[in-house]
């Protein structure tokens, strides 16, 4: 699991460059063991609390929604067409315990996109130092990721890629 996220983020480079994207370079999605351990007992990230729900800003409910949902760890793939549905999903850790937080696995998936791109943008503009610090902030999204299955995490790119 733990050279997981290097490989997805080299396989993401790779896609981006064969569609003539820009790719991000590879040097920041890579980070070892004792980076990592260093990032987690210096900086901590604070998790976001406020939830997210599919169903906020439009009106107030739906008889499409489902409500509630929690899936097995490694099942997140049977449920890509029908996620958007579900007001709250829990997706079990590989460990089979699941986080307090509905929707937790997509939160840490849209961070983990969105600490990419500002590494790249940082980096671009010439600022290392802000750099460094969306990288300190990437590295910490990774761990968390690492709590779940390599195929539920795929399926969350998938489902976000919709």
């Amino acid at each position: 699991m733990k050279t997981f996220f290097p490989r997805l983020v080299y396989g993401l480079a790779l896609v981006l460059f064969l569609v003539g994207c820009n790719p991000a370079p590879a040097q920041y999605a890579w980070a070892s063991d004792e980076t990592i351990k260093q990032v987690q007992e210096s900086t901590p990230v604070p998790r976001p609390t406020q939830k997210y729900s599919p169903n906020s800003g439009g009106s107030s409910s739906s008889s499409q929604n489902k409500g509630d949902i929690t899936i097995p760890a490694g099942k997140l793939r049977d449920y890509v067409n029908s996620y958007s549905s579900y007001n709250n999903v829990y997706v079990k850790k590989a460990n089979g315990t699941t986080d307090s937080r509905a929707n937790d696995l997509e939160e840490l998936c849209k961070d983990w996109l969105y600490y990419r791109r500002k590494i790249t943008e940082a980096e671009s503009a010439g600022d290392s130092d802000r750099a460094n610090d969306y990288r300190n902030s990437f590295n910490s999204i990774n761990n968390w990721l690492n709590d779940y299955k390599e195929s539920d995490v795929t399926a969350m790119f998938d489902i976000l890629d919709k």
